[in-house]
């Protein structure tokens, strides 16, 4: 087994942090000079001085010994990033922790009409946002350990596929009532929109309801022998972004008992909720009495965080996993790796046990934002899988139910769909 050791003249909660996330298990970090010199193994020294029988040297920029959130990345290296080799002249445990823990994030003005940070914004559209640099410098760093330690052990990370799906309209009209679907049937008839008039009218005769692709989802799910984590909107109705069908309709009864056989149930968190804790717990009760699981994973509607007040909140309802870290409008990483990692809370200087789930790509983003084709987002997601197997990481794609209609804008994207599924 590989034992790392660090030397720092201080420890603190953010070395700790991005320690265990770069070193997993193999590290052990000392802040007494003389313990660190007795110590055999792989020798990384964090500080000014530069010690004999180290083979590892890193000069700290101040960021990890103290508690500053520096939202601007100016002190950030302005040299192009390789896979090759790590930065040159840069704390790079600095740099991980910049990444992992969002800082760029916190007070942001670069945010869209939903409060969204922007990933043309983040340093690592500089760089590229393609790749997970976080892991990157991971993998270069073990590859010097094992260089210089050849016969060190250790346990490489597995490649996972955790497909993932937001359930915002359970479904077109079923479940909504006669009166609901006969007034949507007026309103569009009234306002000209004769193809949505049409389609209403096609489900008042067959009962088939377009966004019911639960039985196609739940096939392609065994055939790739997967679990999927489906979130479920379920607040109050407020248009326009608040929309959901009524858990407690007969239909959705149903439709809960289909989502646990073929995996995992979490909560969607209403727009509505984000600023309001008193909805946000209204809406996990009601979620949590209609499944006999527990409820512990959460995917924050239209992807809204607000820093640390999201997590916080989380946390607060007793959630232990989010899916949240990726864009609405970039595929990629936002947060610089392919690997869960816990949130790291930067007002309260400390390590939660909140842990993250990064996804790289969403149906919407290739589709409604970037433009694809359905094979232009086939090869996409390729290079975004090939990448997150390449570094032990977890491939998670971003998905609804409606998108798998294969209508309208969506006609020829199951294959891409089929695609994601694919180890």
């Amino acid at each position: 087994m590989i034992s790392i050791h660090i030397y720092t003249k201080k420890i603190t909660a953010r070395q700790l942090y991005v320690f265990r996330i770069l070193f997993d298990e193999y590290f052990s970090i000392h802040d007494n000079y003389d313990e660190y010199t007795q110590q055999s193994g792989y020798k990384i020294a964090y500080t000014d001085e530069l010690f004999p029988d180290t083979h590892l040297h890193i000069v700290p920029d101040g960021l990890l010994h103290g508690t500053a959130i520096l939202p601007d990345a100016d002190y950030l290296p302005g040299t192009p990033w390789t896979t090759e080799r790590l930065p040159e002249r840069t704390d790079i445990f600095s740099l991980a922790f910049f990444m992992l823990s969002r800082m760029e994030e916190y007070n942001s003005p670069h945010t869209d009409v939903h409060g969204r940070f922007q990933p043309q914004k983040s340093i690592l559209a500089v760089h590229g946002i393609g790749l997970p640099w976080v892991d990157v410098w991971r993998t270069l760093l073990w590859d010097d350990i094992l260089y210089r330690v050849p016969d060190a052990v250790f346990n490489k990370p597995e490649f996972l596929v955790l497909p993932t799906f937001d359930i915002d309209h359970a479904y077109a009209y079923r479940g909504k009532g006669w009166l609901q679907n006969t007034g949507g049937w007026l309103r569009d008839l009234l306002s000209g929109k004769s193809r949505a008039a049409a389609a209403r009218m096609r489900y008042f005769r067959t009962h088939e309801d377009p966004y019911d692709t639960y039985v196609y989802i739940s096939q392609q799910l065994r055939i790739h022998n997967l679990k999927a984590v489906f979130f479920l909107l379920c607040g109050e109705r407020n248009p326009p972004y608040d929309t959901p069908v009524p858990l407690h309709s007969a239909a959705y009864k149903i439709l809960l008992n289909e989502l646990r056989a073929a995996g995992t149930i979490g909560l969607h968190p209403s727009y509505a909720s984000h600023g309001d804790f008193r909805i946000l717990q209204g809406e996990f009760r009601r979620l949590q009495e209609a499944v006999p699981t527990v409820v512990s994973q959460t995917r924050q509607h239209f992807l809204r965080l607000s820093w640390p007040e999201t997590y916080r909140r989380m946390l607060q309802l007793g959630i232990k996993a989010d899916h949240t870290m990726g864009y609405a409008h970039a595929t990629g990483f936002r947060a610089g790796t392919c690997r869960p990692f816990p949130w790291f809370d930067l007002e309260n200087n400390l390590e939660t046990e909140l842990i993250l789930y990064p996804f790289s790509c969403m149906d919407g983003t290739l589709n409604e934002h970037l433009g694809l084709s359905p094979a232009e987002a086939i090869e996409e997601v390729r290079r975004l899988r090939a990448v997150t197997r390449s570094y032990g990481g977890v491939f998670v794609p971003h998905w609804h139910n409606h998108s798998l209609s294969d209508k309208d804008h969506w006609q020829g994207w199951r294959p891409v769909f089929e695609e994601t599924l694919r180890s």
